[in-house]
């Protein structure tokens, strides 16, 4: 048995992927089974070393390949989704025992797996997961984010959910027992469930905790942080009002603030380095996190704040919030999320903001801090939970299960 670990995103250390990919293949690696790793034809020198991958993919899952006023985002989806199945008809030599895995499949590049699927005969196919973790374009309604209350939004603005239920359509049904449509989170599962109306598994969140772990009771000041690769819809156009008002109204805390990107919003990251500049509080790190760096991030944080807009992650699990309780760090959500709902999965080791607003969000973190031993006693208690039910082994040992019973 071989496993081939195919994403068309996995280009360097921006984002979930490169780490996603390392907790993945190390884990494989150490079971001793022999896997591939196929990224994006513009992966860097360094993962390639690392994760002895091959740059293969033309197409990048986050890019954008017509400028058509009306129909680019439709013109797009056909290129990637023509272009991914040639690349993928180029990887050769698979047997029926081997395990295909693709991260994080938009409708291109889900379109493409599903299409090679079908040209494999039934006899000679190996074994074939697609992860479809990505907000899947729906709208929730009112209050209540479960997936039965959602609609589709409007095509002109996110197009997502029309391509992905387009993209299902090709599913190859004589491949049925092996193929599996899989998320790591089981709200994005019940979404996707829902919008494509194909079965769909959750399966264990790869993360692992990058740092010793430890109950932060007691730590004095308190760093409150914000990590990642920082867009419009993680808040980010938000923190610089909120960073103001906490240290203006918490002495006791410290403000860490990394943006792996700072040139895509450079004048919010203005605002961030003229405050910092009159205030010792305020810390911020400019740089695309490596595995050294993020491992620091997380060690020096406290308490992590994920700002982002419900509307956006009513079914999307965010990946900071993941490994804040990998690693035990209270977290403040936007409430009716995927990740509000992954907060009670695990005891609530934090707080969810309930509008989308500098003023609730500031309101939430102060209730962590007013509290901040209790909640750090969760997030241990969270983080312990997390090691035996989540992680890398239990995400490959839940790989390899889906394969046994497709294999009979």
């Amino acid at each position: 048995m071989r496993f081939l670990y195919l994403d068309a995103g996995l280009a360097n250390e921006l984002g979930h992927h490169a780490n996603f990919c390392r907790a993945i293949t190390h884990e494989l690696n150490a079971r001793g089974i022999p896997t591939l790793v196929f990224a994006h034809q513009e992966l860097t020198k360094n993962l390639k070393l690392e994760l002895r991958a091959r740059a293969h993919f033309r197409i990048y899952t986050y890019g954008h390949y017509d400028q058509d006023p009306i129909i680019a985002w439709l013109k797009s989806f056909e290129t990637a989704s023509r272009v991914t199945l040639e690349d993928l008809q180029r990887i050769h030599g698979l047997e029926p025992d081997d395990f295909v895995y693709m991260n994080w499949a938009w409708p291109g590049q889900l379109s493409a797996f599903l299409q090679w699927a079908g040209r494999f005969p039934p006899d000679r196919m190996p074994f074939m997961v697609a992860e479809v973790g990505a907000d899947p374009g729906l709208e929730p309604q009112g209050l209540d984010a479960l997936p039965k209350h959602a609609t589709l939004r409007d095509p002109r603005v996110d197009p997502r959910a029309i391509l992905y239920r387009y993209a299902a359509r090709q599913m190859p049904p004589a491949a049925a027992h092996r193929l599996r449509l899989v998320a790591f989170d089981r709200i994005t599962t019940a979404a996707f469930r829902g919008l494509l109306d194909v079965p769909m598994t959750t399966l264990p969140m790869p993360y692992a905790a990058q740092t010793i772990l430890r109950n932060r009771s007691g730590k004095r000041p308190i760093t409150v942080s914000v990590l990642g690769h920082q867009r419009p819809e993680k808040g980010f156009d938000l923190i610089p009002g909120i960073a103001a008002e906490l240290l203006r109204d918490c002495p006791d805390i410290r403000i860490l603030v990394h943006n792996a990107r700072p040139d895509q919003m450079s004048a919010t990251q203005d605002k961030l380095r003229r405050l910092a500049a009159g205030e010792s509080r305020l810390m911020l790190e400019e740089a695309v996190a490596g595995p050294a760096l993020w491992a620091s991030l997380l060690e020096r944080s406290d308490l992590i704040l994920c700002p982002y807009d419900p509307s956006l992650y009513a079914f999307s699990h965010s990946s900071v919030a993941c490994e804040s309780l990998a690693n035990a760090i209270p977290l403040v959500v936007p409430a009716h999320t995927a990740l509000s709902s992954q907060l009670e999965d695990f005891s609530g080791p934090g707080v969810n903001f309930e509008s989308f607003n500098a003023q609730s969000i500031v309101f939430s973190i102060k209730r962590v801090v007013d509290d901040f031993d209790r909640y750090a006693g969760l997030a241990y208690a969270a983080a312990t939970k997390w090691a035996k039910t989540m992680g890398p082994r239990n995400a490959v040992e839940s790989m390899l299960a889906l394969a046994a019973r497709g294999g009979r």
